[in-house]
């Protein structure tokens, strides 16, 4: 079985400048003219993205060490669900009036967040 070079240490320096990255982003939008839904909700937006990110970046690290067909598919699913998340974000912030965001809306933008927080927590896994 091959090893990654890639180990917990390097995922977790790389998950750290992802969560400040997101603070940064954060903290101007959310002193914005937002409701408290439209802050919860570009929240989740972010820390989807932030997340599809980072199992992004170490998909395609596993990728070009590994290159197998599986591997490039999982890069594919996590790139495409990074991309949703960011247009998502881009068309809430631009609208001129930010949609109010209704109970359906926030389960399932939060069913999505759990999700890659379950694959977050799942690469750190060594079992």
């Amino acid at each position: 079985m091959q090893v990654s070079t890639l180990d917990n240490k390097s995922k977790f320096k790389l998950l750290g400048i992802l969560v400040l990255i997101g603070l940064v982003i954060l903290i101007p939008l959310t002193s914005e003219n937002f409701t408290d839904e439209n802050k919860v909700h570009i929240f989740i937006h972010i820390s989807s993205a932030l997340l599809g990110l980072f199992l992004s970046i170490v998909a395609l690290i596993t990728y070009s060490e590994f290159k197998t067909t599986r591997l490039f598919l999982v890069l594919c699913a996590f790139a495409t669900i990074t991309t949703v998340e960011l247009f998502s974000i881009v068309s809430f912030i631009l609208s001129h009036t930010p949609p109010t965001p209704d109970v359906d809306t926030l389960i399932t933008h939060g069913l999505i967040f759990t999700m890659l927080s379950f694959f977050v927590i799942g690469i750190f896994r060594s079992d």
